[in-house]
């Protein structure tokens, strides 16, 4: 036991304090208790319990696919761990304590509120049944998470994003609409092999809550999801060479003519520096990517409603409001595995305004491009062609705008020059989403109220020209 502790010990000081910023844990936090106030009233313990416990399981993806994806794979440093007086069991043991301790402070914090705003009718033996009940249920998540590792030997990153992705979607789509939907198991009092709620892992979990004889399920659970974690090996990241990927090859035509009419030639090196490397970069995508969910999400609880003003403005806030979530890809530019050959980044004979212009187009090219040729196609296909083109076109124009503006203040240092460990942010996250979420807000409400099909021609025209002044104003400013 002395030398897992030990190696515990190593394990929580050799990862930086950043990795489980507790500024960070405020937003699941803040929504995990707006969501209990919500669904509080109405509905029982037991159906109380699935809808937190199923935020609550969302809210614990996420990390474990992006940032804390390192504690489901293995370390760099293991083959010096392995020659450590150590056995191999006491070896898992303390990663397997190491991934418990983070899984705590990810599902406790934010389900304090959740089990202090719980229902009168849950005692406070419910209340401690429920904390634990979502602890088991982030084991048995981090669990099935690492098989999937396991099996697949690191490969398939794809596979990762596009569920975190999803899992993204999933959290702001169960945030819009998850309300309407509670009164379908209000009154359901305990958990039932019978019902349909049998096939809904997180029930599985909550059945520690009211009169169920199946109260040891969760525990169980939890208990294999433990062996689980001990017993199955980290598997290794493959970083072998990616072939050119499809979107790669529909985004050739628009980056030949970019730096064509666009791209000056002392930002050639930047730009094709920053559009080749940037997507290459497995933390950056894992990090960035998955926030597509966001509009895939607006975009489904669109869906949902009915034809008319009502979706078209939905639509047009989809179309406009992209430009919030640019500073968490900004923030990751200058995260790269290959930081060590920052010295040709210093070296190279590129003025700062070079460098900063060339990053800014290969990131619009790259990044906010084939996002407004997907949001265009499909308000094209639910609302129209006329809609697209004057609503789409401008929204990309805006978010490219609001790109330029956000680079100097998100973007800390070179792009992709720091160790992924080493990325520091003391973005005000908060006053920065907000006050861009109002601003593009309210832009979205004007376009979809005024802005017409020939209006919009003149609007494209003066967005383009700002967009051009801008470099050119970066240029005087930094050289």
């Amino acid at each position: 036991m002395s030398r897992t502790l030990t190696l515990l010990r190593f394990f929580l000081s050799s990862h930086s304090k950043a990795d489980l910023p507790i500024a960070a844990l405020l937003i699941p936090i803040a929504l995990s208790g707006s969501f209990a106030l919500l669904l509080r009233d109405g509905v029982t313990p037991f159906a109380y319990s699935v809808s937190t416990l199923s935020l609550s399981a969302a809210l614990v993806a996420i990390p474990l696919l992006g940032e804390l994806a390192y504690l489901l794979r293995a370390d760099p440093s293991s083959e010096w761990i392995e020659a450590q007086p150590a056995a191999a069991h006491e070896i898992r043991a303390a990663r397997a304590l190491h991934l418990l301790v983070t899984l705590s402070i990810l599902t406790i914090l934010p389900l304090l509120p959740v089990a202090l705003f719980a229902p009168s009718a849950m005692t406070i033996l419910d209340r401690l049944l429920f904390l634990g009940a979502g602890l088991c249920l982030s084991a048995a998540l981090a669990a099935i998470l690492l098989l999937i590792q396991a099996l697949l030997s690191g490969r398939a990153e794809s596979i990762f994003v596009t569920l975190q992705t999803a899992i993204v979607a999933g959290v702001v789509l169960g945030m819009i609409l998850g309300l309407r939907y509670v009164s379908v198991i209000a009154d359901i009092a305990s958990f039932d092999f019978d019902s349909s709620l049998s096939l809904y892992p997180p029930a599985w979990f909550a059945s520690a809550i009211g009169d169920s004889p199946t109260y040891w399920l969760s525990p169980a659970l939890g208990l294999l999801a433990l062996v689980l974690l001990v017993s199955l090996p980290r598997p290794f990241v493959h970083t072998k060479p990616r072939r050119t990927n499809i979107l790669e090859r529909v985004l050739a035509p628009a980056r030949a003519l970019a730096s064509r009419l666009w791209i000056n030639s002392d930002e050639r090196g930047p730009f094709d520096f920053v559009y080749d490397a940037v997507p290459r970069e497995r933390e950056v995508i894992l990090r960035s990517y998955p926030m597509l969910g966001i509009p895939l999400a607006f975009l489904l609880a669109a869906s949902f409603g009915e034809e008319g003003a009502e979706h078209e403005g939905l639509m047009a806030l989809l179309l406009f409001t992209p430009g919030i979530y640019l500073p968490i890809l900004l923030s990751q530019i200058p995260a790269s595995d290959s930081f060590e050959g920052r010295w040709l980044l210093d070296g190279a004979p590129v003025s700062q305004g070079a460098w900063m212009n060339g990053a800014i187009k290969a990131l619009a090219v790259r990044f906010v491009l084939p996002l407004y040729l997907l949001l265009g196609f499909l308000a094209w296909q639910s609302v129209g062609y006329e809609f697209a083109l004057r609503m789409a076109i401008p929204g990309a124009l805006i978010s490219v705008l609001v790109l330029r503006r956000l680079y100097p203040t998100c973007v800390t240092d070179m792009p992709l020059s720091l160790a992924p460990d080493q990325l520091r942010s003391n973005l005000d996250w908060g006053g920065i989403l907000m006050g861009w979420a109002v601003v593009l807000t309210l832009l979205a409400v004007v376009a979809n109220r005024f802005l017409t099909l020939e209006w919009a021609a003149a609007v494209i025209l003066c967005l383009a020209l700002m967009e051009w002044l801008g470099g050119r104003a970066l240029r005087r400013s930094l050289g």
